[in-house]
């Protein structure tokens, strides 16, 4: 049976490391409202499970992150000695090849952008083209975190310092569809089954496993420098907050900021805000829990009759003059 193109629309998916995983369970529900995702955008994470899903690899990747464990989140940083960042990002890519990461952007099904931003002007940056990984890895390279990305002769960080919801980039994609926003940073407060997602910053900081550098076989300087920066990272020291939860935290609350002044000035057709409380930086070993609230704020808006009105609304804009689309 042929798909109703008039329930297709256009996906922007915002950034927030492990809080993005909720993406997945907001796909999921418009999914099974019978909605048509024809293209997507996203910012960091966003740009990760955008990439995943217009991959057609979803499935895989949601399956693999429900068996995620702490100790394998671990397991993909890879610390560097020297450089822009505490991490150099190769873990990940080549995690990400098993899930599309591998294949060219214009080998998706749909059409897809991944948002960096330039790190001299701090300008959005709007990647459609060459390979999937590049693109991802330019999107998610938290400042500081992540080496920065080097492309077309400009260096590349994380989408979210210019854009942590890409309704821009979406709207670039397919104009005249609705743009339906997922963004993961609102600070609504906690879900509200607090045995899957923790909201207790003291229970966060707990220390977590951290494989030594005999797990890995060698020995050698660098695995023990390796082990030392990533205790660095993932403990607390004196009862103060860890550099991950430090980090988490500044990152949520400045992209949160940046979202409310960024979602005022251009707003998308429909808005989907999970309440994830103080989920942290890599808190990705939570995938149940991450999941089943972006599929409970997704099925709350769809209930509401929202969708319905944004993709009615959606239905007219082929209709109007195009110097009156831009005012939805």
């Amino acid at each position: 049976m042929a798909k109703s193109k008039s329930r297709d629309i256009v996906l922007a998916l915002g950034g927030g490391a492990a809080r993005g995983i909720a993406h997945i369970g907001v796909i999921r529900e418009l999914e099974k409202a019978g909605v048509n995702v024809r293209a997507v955008s996203g910012t960091s994470i966003g740009s990760v499970v955008g990439a995943v899903y217009a991959a057609g690899e979803l499935d895989a990747y949601e399956a693999w992150m429900r068996e995620l464990e702490w100790k394998g989140v671990v397991k993909m940083l890879d610390p560097v000695l020297i450089g822009a960042g505490l991490l150099g990002g190769d873990r990940l890519e080549k995690m990400l090849a098993r899930f599309g990461g591998e294949m060219n952007i214009s080998e998706f099904d749909i059409p897809y952008c991944a948002v960096a931003a330039d790190l001299e002007t701090g300008s959005e940056v709007h990647i459609t083209t060459g390979r999937a990984n590049d693109a991802m890895r330019a999107s998610f390279a938290i400042p500081g975190l992540f080496t920065p990305v080097r492309r077309k002769n400009r260096w590349l960080v994380d989408g979210g310092v210019a854009c942590p919801v890409p309704v821009t980039a979406a709207r670039k994609l397919i104009a005249d569809l609705p743009v339906v926003a997922v963004n993961v940073n609102s600070m609504r407060g906690p879900m509200t089954d607090g045995d899957t997602i923790v909201d207790d910053a003291s229970e966060r900081d707990i220390d977590p496993p951290v494989p030594s550098a005999g797990d890995e076989g060698s020995g050698s300087f660098f695995d023990h420098a390796r082990d030392a920066l990533i205790r660095r990272i993932t403990r607390k020291q004196s009862g103060s907050p860890r550099l991950l939860s430090s980090l988490s935290d500044s990152l949520a609350h400045l992209e949160h900021r940046l979202t409310k002044f960024q979602l005022a000035a251009d707003q998308p057709d429909l808005l989907i805000e999970p309440k994830l409380g103080s989920v942290g930086l890599f808190d990705f070993y939570k995938a149940d829990g991450l999941i089943e609230e972006g599929a409970r704020a997704a099925s709350e808006i769809i209930e509401s009759g929202a969708l319905d009105k944004a993709l009615k609304k959606g239905r007219l804009l082929p209709k109007l003059p195009e110097w009156l689309r831009g005012l939805r």
